[in-house]
């Protein structure tokens, strides 16, 4: 006798689809085009829970791997190509087998065999590494695998994708006691964990100029004495050979948002549409009202690369005053940053 109780997998996965659709939707004003992604978004969670039965470990990856790609080749302009394989660059130095690459064929055409790309590193757009579950073992492994690829000359965003984790806490703050350059040059530049929390590593660049008068840094130059000044006028002063008005900063920021539904998935694509696209989706995927990221990492690196102000909560930074001072002698310049009590 067959059990009534028993519901057919087809039927089955498309009630999932159903039920994430209409809480993805509910209170949210959204377009056709982000009830489409929403909908498309929710197929790609459902398969995803039916590939789970897949018992070679290989077979499930590469499926789930697949069906990220075909979410991902829908917000990408078509002059991009995505693939699989090998990243090489011009000296014949490899990356680890990479689960899916962006590349750009009209930098530098890939050469393809069996449906395994072998991609020059100049023309990689974005690197990912897809895991169907994340723990301490594969963030490691993920880690290893980008600082390869960052050896041998890649440059373009590293992604960290995940189905799902085996940790209720934070994932950010297990990040960060892995990557030593956590908070200035990360080597996963994204992580996205489904239905748990979207981070990204960004910086802004900025003048020294626009935050700290020229006369405070030549009156405090004076005084010292220590510093090869040469004063033309107000805006050419040279300070150990380099002029004021050329001396930069930057401020180096982890954000992110940790909810629930598809907003995680909505943020990864508009991110990689924003990136890859004249006018990107954004704004047509993800409602500003419903999605508050927060800044949750920052710090202060000057031109020459002196770092100060790391400054890191989980829950998101509270504003805070900071303090600019420039200190030079004859061996070295130095923009000092302090935090306000």
């Amino acid at each position: 006798m067959s059990d009534p109780f028993f519901v057919p997998n087809g039927v089955q996965q498309l009630t999932n689809i159903i039920k994430c659709f209409i809480i993805s939707v509910q209170g949210v004003n959204m377009g056709i085009i982000a009830e489409k992604f929403n909908l498309k978004i929710c197929e790609l969670k459902a398969n995803f829970n039916t590939n789970k039965n897949v018992v070679h470990q290989g077979i499930k990856g590469g499926l789930n791997e697949a069906e990220l790609i075909l979410l991902i080749k829908d917000v990408i302009p078509s002059k991009y190509k995505i693939a699989k394989g090998i990243i090489e660059n011009a000296r014949g130095q490899q990356s680890n087998e990479t689960d899916i690459i962006i590349f750009d064929d009209e930098i530098l055409p890939p050469y393809i065999k069996n449906d395994v790309a072998f991609v020059p590193v100049e023309a990689v757009k974005y690197n990912f590494e897809v895991k169907s579950k994340l723990n301490a073992s594969e963030l490691n492994t993920t880690i290893d695998k980008f600082k390869n690829f960052r050896d041998i000359g890649g440059r373009s965003p590293t992604v960290l994708f995940a189905f799902s984790t085996d940790i209720k806490g934070d994932e950010l703050v297990r990040y960060s006691k892995y990557d030593d350059g956590f908070y200035i040059n990360p080597v996963i530049s994204v992580l996205c964990i489904s239905n748990k929390g979207y981070y990204y590593k960004d910086f802004i660049e900025y003048y020294l100029k626009d935050f700290l008068s020229v006369d405070k840094v030549i009156e405090k130059l004076h005084e010292s004495d220590k510093s090869k000044l040469q004063i033309f006028d107000k805006d050419k002063v040279i300070i150990n050979g380099v002029r004021y008005s050329d001396i930069t900063f930057k401020i180096h920021r982890w954000i992110g948002l940790d909810v629930g539904g598809n907003h995680i998935e909505l943020s990864l694509l508009s991110g990689i549409s924003n990136t890859l696209s004249k006018n990107g989706l954004g704004s047509y995927l993800l409602d500003n009202d419903a999605v508050s990221p927060k800044i949750l990492a920052e710090s202060y690196e000057d031109m020459w690369g002196n770092i100060s102000c790391r400054r890191f909560d989980k829950n998101g930074l509270n504003n805070k005053t900071i303090n600019f001072t420039f200190d030079s002698n004859e061996q070295r310049s130095q923009v000092v940053f302090s935090i306000s009590p």
